[in-house]
């Protein structure tokens, strides 16, 4: 019985897959990248199951007028976009009760703002 392949998709923060992550090996997407090549034919042909990340611990983030505007992962902020593959992928996690979600401690939220509008 042959055992078949796990690969985890890697997203960058548009929610677009940049990379696969294989035994523990960051291997990126497309171009000339002969493993990703491999892996994907391997997912076409069935030997390769394609997974998405296991999140789970995300923070809300709010904008200025303290509207919602998304999560921060993994030092990554997600948009809340329904078009983004990554914020969806967070959404059901949550939904699943895999995922936690806390509140951005207002100080963090406040130097990372300070430092966006930094001269």
């Amino acid at each position: 019985m042959s055992t078949k392949e796990f690969a985890i998709k890697q997203y960058n923060w548009k929610g677009q897959i940049v990379a696969y992550l294989q035994e523990n090996t960051w291997i990126p997407v497309g171009g000339h990248v002969w493993r990703s090549q491999e892996i994907e034919e391997s997912i076409r042909n069935g030997e390769c199951i394609l997974l998405e990340p296991e999140i789970t611990l995300v923070y809300e983030v709010y904008g200025e007028n303290e509207e919602w505007r998304g999560y921060l992962w993994n030092d990554t902020f997600v948009p809340n976009d329904e078009n983004n593959s990554l914020f969806n992928v967070i959404k059901n996690q949550i939904h699943d009760k895999t995922c936690q979600v806390r509140s951005l401690p207002s100080i963090l939220f406040m130097v990372k703002s300070a430092a966006r509008h930094a001269p």
